[in-house]
């Protein structure tokens, strides 16, 4: 196959994809300008490779719309290996089970606040899952710990470290700061989960990985908003 049928194929292929993506079906007439426009605005998938689409978009119509540019220009090695590498890109992006923290650390709800704060600073964590009964029962974070703390002061003047996670957690402000996402997410869903959330909630602090996204299921890793510049990173 020549490089240039192969050019067509793989635009073709990515078209598809990216039809999929936006959940438009097949016989949906756009343009793969409109398509991108589209895809730039609901998916970080498809706004991470939407310079070099673009570009390679305009490259197609030069050749489909004039025969005698198709026949003087050669497509090169390099540009079928580009966009080869965008069409796997797409239809195998990394996925949120292979960078989630695996078996995150969590506590039973009627733990002892001071054990779980001794392990925070260790750990340097600034949120940790609470089980009941190895059920997901919420996410324990610095900031109701803050609020929990100076209730106690203004209230009583000390604090007693031998309450229970869960009365702690009655001092919780935002209740919508964590998600639940399945293992198979790619990690441009969880940015895009990321983006989304923080837009509505300023506090929204993790997304928290089951088999399914069923938060009866399994914990079975969590990413933190602390995560997201290595996410970046990794899907450059």
């Amino acid at each position: 196959m020549s490089n240039y049928d192969r050019f067509r194929e793989l635009m073709s292929l990515i078209e598809k994809e990216i039809k999929r993506l936006l959940d438009i079906t097949y016989d949906t007439k756009y343009s793969f300008g409109e398509l991108l426009e589209l895809g730039k605005k609901e998916s970080y998938l498809v706004r991470s490779v939407y310079g070099e689409l673009n570009m390679f978009r305009e490259i197609r119509n030069l050749f489909e719309h004039n025969i005698d540019t198709r026949k003087a220009v050669i497509i090169p090695d390099d540009t079928v290996s580009k966009l080869t590498i965008i069409y796997e890109k797409i239809i195998n992006p990394p996925k949120i089970g292979s960078f989630a923290k695996k078996e995150p650390m969590y506590f039973e709800k009627d733990c002892q606040i001071d054990i779980v704060l001794k392990e925070m600073v260790k750990n340097d964590f600034s949120q940790v899952p609470v089980m009941s009964g190895g059920q997901f029962y919420g996410l324990l974070t610095t900031n109701t710990i803050a609020r929990w703390l100076g209730h106690r002061l203004m209230e009583d003047g000390i604090v007693d470290n031998e309450n229970s996670i869960e009365s702690v957690m009655n001092y919780e402000e935002f209740k919508l700061n964590y998600s639940f996402m399945s293992r198979h997410s790619s990690l441009f869903e969880v940015i895009e989960e990321f983006t989304k959330r923080i837009e509505n909630y300023p506090y929204f602090d993790a997304i928290l990985v089951t088999e399914k996204g069923d938060p009866k299921q399994k914990l079975l890793g969590i990413v933190t908003k602390s995560d997201l510049p290595e996410l970046y990173l990794l899907v450059k």
